[in-house]
């Protein structure tokens, strides 16, 4: 698979909840920086456990690519990413966000390294206040 099918089959992957595919799909040294560094995510076992834990709070996150972009090293992915507010969230800090029933279709960049079909890394670009407040949220900066 070039990078571009790479790409589209991870996020199809991702939407159909299938982690068997998604660890097909990642290479064993996987590494994924979320939100300009504030998370970083080792290996394919952390990404997928990440992502159970993701789907549980989010049971109906779905990604519609917009457009795949390919590079000499891999493919820049266009994309939102559609959930809704719907259950109980448990912050670290040990706070609540209780649901609001909104509704929130975030853009988002995605930069992935794609050698022999396989995902080494992937760089993800996107506005988290954006998302909070769109799923209605109070957001303090303190």
């Amino acid at each position: 698979m070039d990078a571009a099918e790479v790409s589209r089959d991870y996020f199809a992957a991702y939407n159909a909840r299938d982690t068997a595919r998604l660890r097909r799909l990642l290479a064993d040294a996987f590494r994924q920086v979320r939100a300009g560094g504030t998370l970083v995510i080792e290996g394919p076992d952390d990404y997928v456990a990440f992502l159970e834990q993701e789907w549980r709070q989010r049971p109906d996150a779905t990604i519609e690519i917009r457009r795949v972009v390919t590079t000499d090293s891999g493919a820049l992915v266009e994309a939102v990413w559609k959930t809704t507010s719907s259950v109980p969230i448990t912050l670290p800090n040990g706070h609540t966000l209780e649901p609001t029933g909104q509704h929130a279709a975030m853009p988002f960049v995605a930069v992935f390294d794609v050698e022999d079909g396989i995902i080494t890394n992937d760089a993800m670009y996107y506005d988290t206040l954006y998302l909070w407040r769109s799923l209605g949220h109070t957001v303090s900066v303190a």
